[in-house]
């Protein structure tokens, strides 16, 4: 639906979630709790449609919350583990580099990928201290293997935008750079382009100046 106001076309959707009486229940304050669930999965599923009411809904709901409460725990208890995939130079077969990946080691679940928690972590905010928790990890596991005399190359770290959205973002890498004595020339930063183009003024502003002066570079912008 389109309304002109002032000579500017403005474009309204619209999501619908719907509750069926008494299928779904016979109880008014229940329908509405149940259409308001149906609606927001019309959101999820790119807005400007409808849904109808389902119980699988209630239940990925709870499912949810579930998760969100375990992932809580799980930063409180530092239950995650972080494994370093090797990035090799193609012409010449030698490794150039590690990047760090995170991995949930849930009590009762086993080990839980990325793809279960991180979006869910993005949602809640809870990804800014699964990040430092990364950086904290990883920091130290590369600089003990230089102590070694191996040579891991540059550590590469996944940077999230509210990480990046973060005032003392900086700082914070300075500090954790600083405390494991990391050298920052081997150091990158990686970036999903989908999060730079959510704000790209304010992102070039923050990283361009800020990392270059501190010798910190960003290792890649990656397209997804």
């Amino acid at each position: 639906m389109a309304i002109s106001i002032n000579n500017r076309n403005l474009y309204i959707t619209c999501s619908i979630g719907i509750s069926l009486y008494p299928k779904d229940s016979k109880n008014s304050h229940n329908l509405l709790k149940y259409a308001d669930t149906a609606m927001y999965k019309a959101k999820d599923e790119g807005k400007n449609n409808y849904q109808f009411y389902s119980k699988k809904m209630t239940q990925l709901v709870f499912e949810q919350v579930a998760l969100e409460n375990s992932l809580r725990n799980a930063i409180k208890n530092e239950e995650f583990v972080v494994y370093y995939q090797p990035q090799m130079n193609a012409l010449t077969n030698k490794l150039i580099g590690m990047e760090a990946l995170v991995r949930w080691e849930h009590k009762s679940m086993g080990l839980v990928y990325p793809y279960k928690f991180l979006p869910l972590a993005e949602d809640t905010g809870m990804i800014i201290e699964i990040d430092q928790l990364v950086m904290k990890t990883a920091l130290q596991q590369i600089n003990s293997w230089y102590k070694e005399d191996l040579n891991p190359g540059i550590l590469s770290l996944n940077l999230s935008m509210k990480q990046l959205k973060e005032k003392n973002f900086i700082n914070l890498i300075e500090d954790n750079l600083a405390k494991y004595s990391f050298n920052p020339k081997c150091l990158g930063l990686e970036i999903t382009e989908g999060y730079v183009m959510q704000d790209p003024e304010e992102a070039i502003i923050k990283l361009k100046p800020k990392l270059c002066n501190r010798k910190l570079k960003i290792l890649s912008i990656i397209a997804l």
